[in-house]
C-alpha cells in the first residue's frame, strides 16, 4: 500500500489517538505528582528531624560544659577555703575579714566572669542565704534560692546540674524593677571531709548562652526552633516578638522568655505541639497545623528529660511547600502548553493533509529517481563486468585487450558516479558532536589511571591478551577524572579490538611538568597514511563492518587532551603493533 493512501485512511484516527495521548499523559503526570509529593514531603521531614536532633545535641553539649565547668570551680581549693571561712563569719556583716573574703572571691571567679560573659556568681549556704556574690547588693539574700528551690535542694544533696530558667530582679546592685530571666549551674561545695556545706552556682543568661544554640537550628526564612518550660511558656525569645507584641501577648521592651506562653490563638490554649511534648511525646509533622501565631507551619517536637524542657523546630508550611507548588505549576504549564500545542498541530495537521501528501509524493517521486539513477550504473557495472568472461573464453588478440581495457574503463566511470550519489546523500544526514566542558581537581593521576586498567583487565584476558601496568611511581595534578577516564577506556578499548589477543601495556610516567600516559599493543598496527585521519570524526584505520564501533572514540580522546592543554600522538607500523601517547600538563 502507497503512503499516501496510509495518510488519507488514517485521517480519521488522528482525533482518537490525540486523546488516547491526552488520558496517558494526565495519568502519568497526576502519578508523577503524586510521587513528587510523597518525596517532598520525606526530605522535609529527614530536614526537620536533622534540625531537632542537632538542636538537642547542642544544648547536651553546653549543659555537660556548663557543668564540668561549674563542677571544677565548686571542688577548687580556693573556692572551699573562702566557703568556709565565710560560713564562719556569717553573721558578722561588713566586718573587714568579710570584705577581704569577698574580694578573694570576686578576684578568683573574675576570671570566668570576664571570659564567659557570665552574669554572675553566687555562694549559697544551706539556709538559702547568699553569702557571697559578685554584687554586694545580692549579700544575705535568698530571692535565687527560693525562685529555684529544688535545683538547690538538688545540689545539697551532692548533684550538679542546671535549673530550669527563672525571672528575678536584677542581678547586679543597680536599682531595677524589671525581671531578668536567668538560668542557675549549680554544683556543691565540700569541707575537707567531703561534707557538702554550700552550693556554688554560676548565672547564666538564657538570652545568650541558650538561644544562640537554638538560633543555630533555623531552617528557611521563616523557619524558627525554640524551647519551652515544664508550664508551657517560652525559655527562649520567640523570633516572632513583633507579632506577640502586635496581639498584646507581651509589651513593648519585654523578653518573651517564661513571660509569654506558646499558645494557639485559635483555640486559646497550649498549641497541639507543645502539649503533646510535655506529655513526652516526641514527633515530626509534616501535615500543617497551626502553631502560636496561629500560622499554618510544619514542625518537629521533642521532651527532653535530663533538662526538663521541650524542644520544638517549626517551617511556615507556605515556604515549606512551595517548592512543590512551583513544580506543580510548572509540570501542569508545560502540560498546557504541549496539549495546545498539540491541538494547534492536530488543526494544522488536517488543513495541511493534502499538501502533506503531495510532498510525500513528490518523495515517493524523487525516491524513485534516486533508486533509477543508482540502479543504472550498477546495471552498466554487471554488464561490463559479464562480457569479461566470455572475452577470455577465446584467444585474445590485441585488439581485444583495448577492448577490456575499454570496458573495465566504462565499469570505473560507473563506480565513481554511483560513490558521488550515495557521498550527496550521506551529506544531508551528517551529524556535529557536541561542544563538552572540562571541571578539573587536584586528583593522584597514578591511582586513578591504575585503577581504571584494572576494570578493563578482564576484557583484555577475554580477548586472550594479558595487561601490564607500569606506573612506578605517585603522579598528582589537576585533572577531570571522568575525561581522563574516557582517554585511557577509549585507548584500552582500541588495544582490546586491535590487539591480536597478544599483551597490552599501560604506563605512566613523570616528565618535567609532564605526565605521559602510553598505550602499546602489538596487534595489527595502523598505516601511516591510516595514522593521519584516525583522530578525525567517523574515521577508522579497519574496513567497516570488521570491528564495531562508530568512529569516534579518537575524535573523543584527543578533543580531552587538547582541551587538558595536552597533546596526542600515535606511533604504529602494519603487522607491528601501536602505541598512542599522551603528554598531558600537571597544572
Amino acid at each position: 500500500m502507497k503512503l499516501t493512501e496510509t495518510l488519507s485512511r488514517s485521517r480519521k484516527w488522528d482525533f482518537s489517538i490525540f486523546l488516547t495521548i491526552l488520558l496517558v499523559v494526565a495519568v502519568v503526570t497526576i502519578l508523577s505528582m503524586q510521587q513528587i509529593e510523597k518525596i517532598t514531603q520525606k526530605t522535609l521531614k529527614n530536614s526537620l528531624e536533622t534540625v531537632i536532633q542537632t538542636a538537642q545535641g547542642g544544648l547536651h553539649l553546653w549543659a555537660r560544659n556548663v557543668e564540668t565547668e561549674v563542677m571544677g570551680w565548686a571542688q577548687s581549693p580556693e573556692l572551699q577555703k573562702i566557703t568556709i571561712q565565710l560560713l564562719n563569719i556569717q553573721n558578722k556583716t561588713n566586718s573587714h575579714f568579710q570584705r577581704k573574703l569577698l574580694k578573694e572571691y570576686r578576684n578568683l571567679l573574675g576570671i570566668i566572669m570576664h571570659r564567659d560573659d557570665h552574669v554572675g556568681a553566687l555562694l549559697i549556704a544551706p539556709d538559702g542565704k547568699q553569702i557571697a556574690s559578685m554584687y554586694d547588693g545580692r549579700l544575705g539574700k535568698s530571692e535565687f534560692a527560693q525562685a529555684s528551690s529544688e535545683a538547690v535542694n538538688q545540689a545539697l544533696s551532692g548533684k550538679t546540674l542546671i535549673s530550669q530558667p527563672f525571672l528575678v530582679q536584677s542581678v547586679s546592685d543597680e536599682i531595677n524593677e524589671k525581671l531578668q530571666p536567668v538560668i542557675l549551674s549549680l554544683s556543691p561545695v565540700r569541707d575537707t571531709n567531703q561534707k557538702i556545706i554550700a552550693v556554688f552556682a554560676i548565672i547564666l543568661n538564657p538570652e545568650r548562652d541558650f538561644t544562640d544554640i537554638l538560633r543555630l537550628g533555623r531552617i528557611g526564612a521563616t523557619g524558627e526552633t525554640y524551647a519551652f518550660s515544664k508550664e508551657g511558656r517560652f525559655i527562649t525569645p520567640s523570633r516572632f516578638e513583633s507579632y506577640l507584641i502586635a496581639t498584646n501577648r507581651m509589651k513593648l521592651g519585654e523578653s518573651s522568655i517564661l513571660s509569654v506562653g506558646v499558645y494557639d490563638p485559635k483555640e486559646n490554649d497550649l498549641t497541639r505541639i507543645v502539649q503533646l511534648a510535655m506529655k513526652g511525646f516526641s514527633g515530626v509533622e509534616v501535615v500543617p497545623y497551626s502553631d502560636y501565631r496561629g500560622v499554618p507551619v510544619v514542625g518537629a517536637w521533642i521532651w527532653d528529660e535530663k533538662l526538663h524542657l521541650g524542644i520544638v523546630t517549626e517551617l511556615d508550611a507556605d515556604e515549606a511547600y512551595k517548592p512543590l507548588r512551583v513544580t506543580k505549576k510548572l509540570v501542569f504549564s508545560m502540560l498546557g502548553v504541549a496539549l495546545l500545542g498539540a491541538l494547534i498541530g492536530i488543526a494544522l495537521l488536517w488543513k495541511s493533509r493534502n499538501s502533506v501528501e503531495k510532498a510525500v509524493s513528490m518523495r515517493d517521486e524523487f525516491i524513485s529517481i534516486a533508486s533509477h539513477e543508482l540502479r543504472t550504473p550498477l546495471t552498466a557495472i554487471r554488464l561490463s563486468l559479464e562480457m569479461i568472461p566470455r572475452l577470455i573464453e577465446k584467444h585474445i588478440p590485441e585488439d581485444i585487450k583495448n577492448r577490456v581495457q575499454h570496458k573495465s574503463q566504462i565499469g570505473l566511470n560507473q563506480v565513481d558516479r554511483l560513490d558521488r550519489l550515495i557521498e550527496d546523500l550521506l551529506d544531508v544526514s551528517r551529524i556535529r558532536v557536541a561542544k563538552f566542558s572540562i571541571e578539573k581537581k587536584e586528583i593522584t593521576l597514578s591511582d586513578h589511571v591504575r585503577e581504571i586498567g584494572e576494570r578493563h583487565r578482564e576484557a583484555l584476558k577475554k580477548m586472550g591478551s594479558d595487561l601490564k601496568i607500569d606506573i612506578p611511581e605517585q603522579i598528582s595534578g589537576m585533572f577531570d577524572p571522568s575525561r581522563i577516564e574516557q582517554v585511557v577506556a577509549n585507548l584500552l578499548t582500541n588495544a582490546i579490538r586491535y590487539g591480536n589477543g597478544k599483551p597490552v601495556t599501560l604506563s605512566l610516567s613523570k616528565g618535567e611538568n609532564m605526565a605521559s600516559l602510553q598505550v602499546i599493543d602489538q596487534g595489527i598496527g595502523i598505516s601511516s597514511a591510516d595514522q593521519k585521519r584516525i583522530f578525525a570524526r567517523f574515521e577508522r584505520a579497519v574496513p567497516e563492518g570488521k570491528h564495531g564501533g562508530l568512529g569516534l572514540g579518537l575524535y573523543i580522546t584527543k578533543s580531552i587532551v587538547e582541551a587538558h592543554g595536552g597533546t596526542i600522538r600515535v606511533d604504529s607500523q602494519v603487522g607491528q603493533g601501536t602505541t598512542f601517547t599522551v603528554d598531558l600538563p600537571l597544572t
